[in-house]
């Protein structure tokens, strides 16, 4: 839609063009927006005429340039209102507060209409008026709205609220556009004259309908101020006239009282609450009468009706008119019921801590600022003095070595709560170490901290002989270091010159074929070697027994084929087949882990059973408790579960030492390896029928969530 299309519309519809659309003559974008706004919410909108363009004119007051109020004036006039009563009706003040709960009532009560005929001028203005508090965002606007959708319905509702935004628009466009002027508008030139001639009150009215309108809104703001004032006080607020009968008796005065407006206003205050003479509080009322201002401090209350009781306190005033003649009084009353229970709860606080503090074996302090305000007696024989007066007063740094009063005092400052050690010191100079918990509290309504002070010398010596047996433990694992080396070294050289010279002999003197001779030296060199192998294994238990924990994270995977490999030859002489499913890397010692598979492989294959093929399985899964199980089974041999426990005790053997070789120490290097890294270790088995050994290890949990376990068993070798 071009330019000149919309100005022949605005021309048909009006008969003119209004100076208000040419004002958006340059920007053909908002021009069509506005002009579809204006035939669609004020042009064809279904609310009669002689209503929309009263309210156009009572919300155009709010509009800071005078051309929207001046223009739709006119057309009011040549809808046939008459000048004065647009006057009338331009006078009406907003509401206020006080008549909005009225004028909301009478929408109320009013049925749903089906048309607009049914509202007649007086539920117009209520309308009108109601709308003003929408237009302006007041507070009772959500309340507003949902009863005037009830009255007008969903359609005639939303037209409504369409033209007040309409119309909003509009006041906005013309206040950032003051050229815009009345006196062209072809309304005001047919209607302005004969309007103001009509009445000439209206002249006055447009000249100074922004100061009227500031008047009228600052004169609503001051009553509904004061009445505000009353309603919101926390504190009771009530008058009274010259015969002591209540004339104001606020929401704050029903709360304490429990009696509601209504039984009370109009009414003698001491035929309402009768102790008011018993308790002497009727000459306070006689007082302000009489032009004084007194103060009423603690007094009891009870109300019959209600059975409430407590206490109160209340200021008395005279209160006048504008003449300065005293007129009745006023009274301020302030419920201190729960201001006494506080007093009561307090004193009861006091005796409580004083009741937990002497109970307690720590000392206690109250202090603020640094400064001890209140202490138990356990604080004072804690510091070598006899009375809480020489403490209180006193500044905690005083009460710290030197070398820890700058800690003291920074805890202070910051106000910080966590716990710290700190050297004190006594009244006779010595010293002794305490652990000090801070934490913030109030004391007579203000800011403090109390401090709870242990005593923990004795704990302290404690630690240092235990840091003392620690390097003393330490000491003995070197010396045990010291024994490895010398069972590796020397315990071992003078077998090796055994050996050597038993081999020489039996070279030199006896390769003529002495039988028995060669049997003799044969038997020492057995004996020896075997010697040999106890020493290795008694090395390799100690290795366990005395490394330092160095965890890392490894792959079980490469481990076992490490081993696997190891035995190679063996495995291909034995013809034993292993079967090893995927495991999860765990954090262990590389070193012992892979001893472990080692020694359990190695008896595997050598506990192998005859006639049997020779099947090793090894398989890893996730239980419960961060936790990993590693299964080792074999088909050999097997044993009677009654010697469990025998075969993980060093040098126990469940066979003779010509049907299997070994030490007897294996499985019991393999123990102390699992316990080395906090697990289990245990074995099911038959004989005859294999053996499964089964390895607890706690299961790193950082690695846990990216550990994928496969029972399946993926490899065979």
């Amino acid at each position: 839609m071009g330019l000149e299309i919309i100005k022949n519309e605005i021309v048909t519809r009006f008969g003119f063009m209004p100076p208000f659309f040419e004002s958006f003559f340059h920007d053909l974008a908002l021009l069509k927006d506005i002009w579809q706004q204006t035939v669609t919410v004020y042009l064809d909108s279904p609310i009669p005429g002689l209503f929309k363009e009263k309210l156009y004119t009572y919300l155009s007051r709010f509009c800071l340039a005078p051309y929207c109020l001046i223009c739709h004036s006119c057309v009011l006039y040549k809808l046939g209102m008459k000048g004065d009563h647009i006057f009338k009706m331009l006078s009406v003040p907003p509401p206020k507060s006080s008549e909005l709960s009225e004028l909301i009532e009478k929408i109320k009560l009013t049925p749903s209409i089906s048309s607009w005929k049914e509202i007649d001028s007086e539920m117009e203005m209520t309308i009108i008026r109601l709308c003003t508090h929408i237009y302006i965002k007041g507070n009772y606007t959500p309340i507003i709205l949902p009863q005037l959708r009830r009255l007008l319905g969903d359609s005639n509702h939303n037209f409504l609220v369409s033209l007040m935004s309409y119309i909003q628009t509009c006041a906005t466009w013309v206040e950032s556009h003051r050229n815009i002027s009345y006196k062209a508008d072809q309304r005001v030139k047919d209607s302005f004259k004969p309007m103001v001639k009509d009445e000439p009150r209206l002249k006055s009215l447009f000249k100074n309908f922004a100061t009227i309108l500031k008047h009228q809104m600052q004169e609503g703001s001051v009553h509904e101020l004061t009445s505000s004032i009353i309603s919101s006080s926390v504190d009771g607020i009530l008058a009274f006239d010259k015969h002591c009968c209540y004339t104001i008796w606020n929401p704050a005065m029903e709360r304490i009282s429990g009696l509601p407006k209504e039984k009370v206003i109009g009414k003698n205050a001491f035929e309402v609450f009768p102790f008011l003479q018993k308790i002497g509080e009727d000459r306070y009322f006689y007082d302000s009468l009489a032009g004084k201002t007194v103060f009423a401090p603690n007094r009891p209350f009870i109300i019959p009706e209600t059975g409430h009781k407590g206490f109160f306190e209340g200021y008395y005033t005279p209160l006048r008119n504008d003449e300065n003649e005293i007129i009745g009084g006023l009274g301020i009353i302030r419920d201190i019921t729960e201001h006494k229970k506080i007093e009561t709860a307090l004193r009861e606080s006091e005796e409580l801590f004083k009741q937990l503090s002497e109970a307690s074996s720590e000392g206690i302090a109250i202090t603020r600022n640094g400064v001890i305000l209140k202490s138990n007696n356990n604080l004072v024989k804690m510091f070598g003095y006899k009375h809480q007066s020489e403490v209180i007063g006193k500044h905690a740094i005083e009460f710290a070595s030197k070398e820890y009063r700058e800690l003291v005092r920074q805890k202070i400052i910051e106000n910080d709560e966590t716990p710290y050690e700190c050297l004190c010191l006594r009244k006779d100079g010595s010293t002794f170490m305490t652990d000090i918990h801070g934490k913030r509290t109030t004391y007579n309504g203000k800011d403090a901290r109390v401090t709870a002070i242990r005593d923990i010398s004795l704990q302290k010596h404690t630690e240092n002989k235990l840091r003392n047996y620690a390097l003393q433990l330490e000491q003995l694992n070197n010396d045990l270091k010291d024994f490895n080396f010398a069972a590796s070294h020397d315990l071992q050289e003078p077998l090796r010159k055994i050996l050597y010279f038993t081999e020489m002999i039996k070279k030199k003197y006896f390769d003529n074929g002495n039988s028995d001779a060669i049997d003799h030296i044969n038997r020492i060199k057995n004996a020896t070697r075997r010697m040999q192998d106890l020493i290795d294994a008694l090395l390799r238990l100690s290795m366990v027994l005395t490394k330092r924990k160095i965890l890392k994270r490894i792959n079980l995977n490469k481990i076992i084929s490490a081993v696997i490999s190891e035995f190679s030859d063996k495995i291909l002489e034995t013809k034993t087949v292993i079967k090893s499913g995927k495991l999860a890397d765990l954090q262990a010692d590389k070193i012992l882990i892979y001893q472990l598979f080692y020694n359990l492989i190695s008896n595997a294959i050598k506990f192998r059973k005859k006639g049997r093929q020779n099947i090793i399985s090894i398989s890893g899964k996730v239980i419960p408790d961060d936790q990993y199980e590693i299964s080792i089974s074999d088909r050999g041999i097997g044993f009677d579960l009654q010697y469990l426990d025998t075969i993980f005790k060093p040098f126990h053997r469940l066979h003779a030492r010509t049907e299997y070789e070994g030490t007897g120490i294996g499985l019991s290097i393999c123990k102390k390896i699992v316990s080395y890294h906090s697990g289990t270790m245990t074995a099911e088995s038959k004989l005859g029928s294999g053996s499964t050994f089964v390895i607890t290890i706690p299961f790193n949990p950082k690695t846990k969530d990216k550990l994928k376990t496969n029972d399946k068993l993926a490899r065979v070798v």
